[in-house]
């Protein structure tokens, strides 16, 4: 599936080009909570009333800054909201986009991204910041630091940033919210030892840990091989060890997930929930293991699993059942099918077009029964109906079904 070992490889070098962007962080002058913000600094700014904003001048009750770049997505794709919330708050609280980037870059995103002029989403940004991010370091972005009454009270991720809880903070006066910090350092505990060989243990959401997905790496002090996972969801957690333990040809989406609990819910959100760090702070869980014996990935990853299955009580494995699905199959070649030109893809062959489908989560689990390596050019397609369309022209058609495929079931014993 070259597709998506492209998408990784592309994203990995995306990473390493940001990390090596960004500016050095001098941590000496951080602010801590509680701490008095207070600065005479006037700088530029760009999509406001005025051509420069005055801090020591700020008189309303709220000020965030909402720190960004122009490599960060998740940033863009909520920058309408923001523009809305300044709306909705004129004279309250000021918004700020604030970045170390220049002002022609900046420009140039606003000249020129489509999703951007679609909605019109045009907020305050202060560019070339050197000082902002010095007091209030990160090392991933979106990072919203909220200042109420010249003191700082919250440093969040994006998805806490609405009416709600702006609400509340202006008629309360305060208000709790999920921490985010980039620097926290990880941390083990031995407080289980078996004969000084293993140890493992489980705990809830640690505001102190980093949220990071399976680690595995040598302790050459404690000469131990540690394991972690930390702040994660339960189905998170299982899906990377089935992964590690027996790799399977498709995605798992939430169509192929058997769920045999009472609620699902402290198991994992949806993909809507509007404040996932507000879920995690009360569902997700922090796993650590050190042993002293190596294993091959495959092997350990069964004994991480194991650890998991014994103190949660659960047994989370690959099954069958049935389920509606779209089935891929052959059908009559119509040669007068024309394929829309914008943003054309190249999928090499049907197994990635089942995996592109899944991976839209807007259909049902696709099931790859040509099982073809012939390249498949597709463009925009809105609904099944516009994608069969394209599919036509290489004989292939998704069609409505039922049938017994592969999932996860989720288990509680």
């Amino acid at each position: 599936m070259r597709i998506l070992q492209f998408t990784i490889c592309f994203l990995a070098l995306i990473t390493s080009f940001i990390s090596l962007a960004q500016p050095k962080i001098d941590r000496s002058k951080e602010l801590q909570m509680g701490d008095t913000f207070k600065s005479s600094q006037v700088v530029e700014i760009l999509n406001d009333k005025v051509s420069q904003f005055d801090f020591s001048a700020y008189k309303e009750e709220l000020l965030v800054l909402d720190f960004f770049d122009t490599f960060c997505t998740a940033c863009i794709a909520n920058m309408p909201k923001v523009v809305t919330l300044q709306k909705e708050f004129e004279g309250k609280v000021k918004f700020l986009q604030v970045t170390w980037q220049d002002k022609k870059t900046i420009q140039d995103l606003f000249r020129t991204n489509k999703f951007l002029k679609e909605n019109q989403a045009y907020p305050p940004v202060i560019f070339s910041d050197t000082v902002l991010r010095n007091l209030f370091p990160h090392q991933s972005a979106p990072h919203v630091v909220w200042i109420y009454k010249g003191k700082l009270i919250a440093i969040t991720a994006v998805d806490v940033l609405n009416s709600k809880n702006i609400n509340e903070l202006l008629s309360n006066g305060k208000i709790s919210l999920p921490a985010k910090n980039d620097y926290l350092p990880l941390s083990i505990k031995e407080d289980r030892i078996t004969d000084g060989i293993a140890f493992s243990k489980v705990s809830a959401f640690n505001p102190g840990l980093k949220k990071s997905g399976y680690t595995f790496q040598m302790d050459s002090v404690g000469k131990k091989y540690r394991t972690s996972f930390n702040n994660m969801p339960l189905l998170n957690i299982y899906l990377s060890l089935l992964n590690k333990m027996e790799q399977k040809d498709f995605l798992v989406t939430k169509h192929r997930i058997d769920w045999r609990v009472k609620d699902k819910n402290i198991y994992t959100y949806d993909d809507d929930e509007k404040e996932a760090t507000r879920w995690m702070e009360k569902y997700a869980v922090c796993y650590e293991r050190g042993d002293k014996m190596f294993r091959n990935e495959r092997d350990h990853a069964k004994v991480v699993y194991t650890d998991i299955n014994n103190f949660f009580g659960l047994n989370v494995y690959y099954g069958k059942a049935k389920r509606k699905c779209l089935v891929l199959s052959k059908t009559a070649v119509n040669k007068s099918t024309q394929i829309k030109e914008a943003n054309l893809q190249s999928l090499e062959g049907t197994s990635v077009l089942a995996f592109v489908v899944d991976y839209s989560k807007q259909y049902m689990p696709v099931i790859d029964e040509v099982k073809s390596m012939e390249n498949i050019t597709l463009g925009d397609y809105n609904n099944l109906e516009e994608l069969n369309r394209q599919l036509s022209a290489y004989g292939l058609v998704l069609t409505p079904d039922e049938r017994e495929i592969d999932v996860v079931i989720f288990k509680e014993i």
